[in-house]
């Protein structure tokens, strides 16, 4: 899916380049960067700042895409592909919750659950693996983020748990007993769907 709409939007005033590339996720881009200087209080995050105002360009590009969902680099933005954790809405979601405590205002709740709803939940059904980086888990996490929303995040445990297609169709992970790759990410997603008022994305908690 291309978006000619969002490659219209002017660039964001913080930029991160990583092996050549302006990646835009949460992994290795822009957003896990944003994430990290709201975790840490200072002038930088004045209302109205560049960080701020870089925050607020991702949630733009999403809306323009139509589903919430950002492209993997500044290059491709319009592009919503990947919806992963590492790359795309499921892990720009706790970015926005992050900023919603940071700023206050409805704009970044309401980017959250507009990412969840369309990108995530429409497509979240990852078959790379169980993995909460680019895995069924790391989709999950974006509805627990979303208390009102656990049903659905029970959804997807219970896809990895009994799904065929999932079982059939998943390819194994490079690390299959990783945090991020592999059955010890899940096994966290499942831990904190036992205590989701406790929940939180392993290492990229939006409420601490």
């Amino acid at each position: 899916r291309s978006w000619p709409a969002a490659s219209q939007i002017p660039p964001p005033p913080l930029r991160y380049r990583y092996h050549r590339s302006e990646y835009l996720g949460s992994a290795h881009g822009l957003g896990g960067v944003l994430f990290a200087l709201l975790a840490w209080p200072g002038p930088h995050l004045s209302p109205g700042g560049s960080v701020q105002a870089s925050v607020d360009w991702l949630i733009s590009v999403g809306a323009a895409n139509g589903d919430g969902n950002v492209g993997p680099t500044l290059d491709e933005a319009n592009v919503s592909e990947l919806v992963h954790w590492c790359h795309g809405s499921p892990g720009l979601v706790h970015l926005y919750a992050r900023a919603h405590r940071v700023w206050g205002g409805s704009r970044y709740l309401q980017a959250v659950q507009a990412s969840a709803d369309n990108a995530v939940w429409q497509r979240g059904l990852l078959r790379k693996g169980p993995g909460i980086c680019h895995g069924v888990a790391g989709s999950g996490y974006a509805f627990l983020l979303l208390h009102r929303l656990l049903l659905r995040a029970r959804q997807f445990a219970q896809f990895m748990l009994d799904s065929d297609e999932f079982r059939q169709g998943a390819r194994r992970p490079d690390c299959p007993y990783s945090l991020f790759e592999g059955w010890a990410g899940t096994a966290c997603f499942y831990a904190d769907l036992a205590s989701p008022e406790l929940a939180a994305f392993p290492l990229f908690d939006a409420f601490d």
